[in-house]
């Protein structure tokens, strides 16, 4: 099967406006090709090493049968949620008051000693990401209101990033991720 071409698309020369040193480099493009876009799921036995983002597989190691221990379980931050609702009252920060209720409500994070697992259940999608932390190349987080919650993206080794909005632990959550990168 013919692997995804990328490169950079005029469209993306743009510097990022906001955080670029959060944000990374710009993205670049991917075309998929057709076998790829007709079904996402390979029709030989060899697991896809491309993706960042990780399912379970059939194949285990003894280390993979060992019980996982959950250091965090949860979902985004209650004081996030507190200044969304109160700032709502005006219409110019509604926008952001509903996206906070829908991560509130729709996204949960769990971080284990062998991956972390974003899990979305929104009405309009359904799906979870599990990122083991050997794919992971680095972290940067970004406090907010004063530090009461922050703002964690994920580099993963094939480019790609996973950004995790709203935490309230996200000191510790970064600090554990780089505990176990090393």
């Amino acid at each position: 099967m013919q692997a995804a071409t990328c490169s950079r698309s005029p469209a993306t020369s743009f510097a990022w406006p906001i955080a670029p040193r959060l944000l990374g480099p710009r993205p670049v493009s991917c075309k998929k090709t057709a076998q790829q876009r007709r079904w996402p799921y390979r029709a030989s036995a060899e697991p896809d090493t491309s993706s960042g983002a990780s399912t379970s597989s059939s194949s285990s190691t003894a280390g993979d049968l060992a019980p996982e221990t959950t250091f965090y379980e949860g979902s985004g931050s209650n004081a996030e949620l507190l200044l969304s609702l109160v700032l709502g009252a005006t219409l110019i920060y509604l926008p952001l008051t509903l996206a906070s209720i829908g991560r509130r409500l729709w996204i949960s994070y769990r971080f284990t000693d062998k991956r972390l697992i974003v899990t979305t259940n929104s009405p309009v999608l359904k799906r979870e990401v599990q990122v083991k932390y050997s794919q992971i190349k680095e972290v940067r987080s970004a406090p907010r209101a004063l530090g009461l919650w922050g703002d964690i993206v994920i580099f993963l080794k094939d480019g790609s990033r996973l950004p995790l909005v709203g935490l309230e632990r996200h000191r510790e959550l970064v600090d554990y991720i780089e505990g176990q990168i090393q």
